[in-house]
């Protein structure tokens, strides 16, 4: 290739990677987001020995998830400053001690006494990882996130795994699809989309690992009550499935996105895993581009 051309198309990717990364910063879509928690030093409040006692919405300093539950030890849920690839990210593990079970979560309301949810589109940023440390495998479920009081068919936003399964549960029964195991460990943008009509879908990294939407019920009510890292059971507190994993950044709006909205949202998520691009290296190996680096 000509060495002019290659230097240009070089010059080229390095100014798409800093529009990329500027971008990053803020939310770019804005219409019916009701939560976006991301984990920082500003938004998480942490005790002596680096563990979780809160989690404030970025959006909304009054929507506050706190820590409850019981555990061996507090650092079950912990701030890691450096842990998503040099950028904070929240670090659950679930242990079975001395045969008692850990029982960790977070909760709160995040819908400012509205509600309920009849649609939604869910994001969030991170891994499962059962097992990791010694920690309790996925043999009976793990829960990334929980929203409402089990109940009857559609009070439920639900999203979980169960022996390398992609899960989603709304109160009439658990839905397995994909098979995520390969996925364990590694950063990644997952969606879950609650249609009114009843249908639901999940997604990774744009992909979907639902076979599209599917029936579920014959429409949603959700009330106002999440839980992170644990199943919400009828008395509305966490009835185990311990979430074992990194979560970085959970994002709720109260409607189905539309695909350019998504994709927006997607590319903003993506921006925030300081990983290289696939596409730029590819083309920096194209072209040459010798110990091009994105910036963070």
């Amino acid at each position: 290739m000509n060495s002019k051309l290659g230097r240009l198309l070089c010059a080229g990717i390095v100014v798409l990677g800093l529009d990329f990364a500027a971008e990053a910063n803020t939310l770019p879509v804005a219409a019916g987001l009701v939560a976006q928690f991301q984990a920082n030093d500003a938004t998480v409040a942490r005790g002596g020995a680096g563990e979780v006692t809160s989690w404030t919405a970025a959006n909304d300093n009054s929507i506050v998830l706190t820590t409850s539950g019981t555990a061996a030890s507090a650092t079950n849920i912990s701030y890691n400053a450096t842990g998503m690839n040099g950028l904070p990210t929240i670090e659950v593990n679930d242990f079975f001690v001395d045969g008692t079970h850990d029982n960790l979560f977070m909760q709160g309301p995040i819908l400012g006494g509205g509600g309920p949810l009849t649609s939604a589109t869910i994001f969030w940023v991170g891994y499962f990882h059962p097992g990791r440390n010694g920690s309790l495998t996925d043999s009976s479920g793990q829960y990334a996130y929980s929203m409402n009081a089990d109940g009857p068919s559609g009070s439920q936003f639900d999203n979980q795994i169960d022996d390398g399964f992609f899960e989603l549960y709304t109160g009439s029964g658990t839905q397995r699809f994909d098979d995520i195991s390969a996925h364990n460990g590694v950063y990644g943008i997952f969606r879950t989309e609650f249609h009114a009509d009843g249908e639901h879908a999940g997604y990774r990294n744009g992909s979907t690992i639902t076979g599209g939407k599917v029936a579920d019920s014959p429409s949603y009510s959700v009330a106002d009550d999440l839980i992170l890292f644990g199943y919400q059971n009828s008395s509305g507190t966490s009835g185990g499935f311990n979430f074992v994993g990194n979560m970085s950044e959970l994002i709720i709006y109260d409607r189905i996105l539309d695909s350019g909205e998504v994709a927006e949202v997607e590319r903003y998520l993506g921006s925030r895993i300081p990983e290289p691009s696939t596409v730029v290296i590819a083309v920096a190996a194209l072209v040459g581009c010798g110990g091009l680096r994105r910036r963070k």
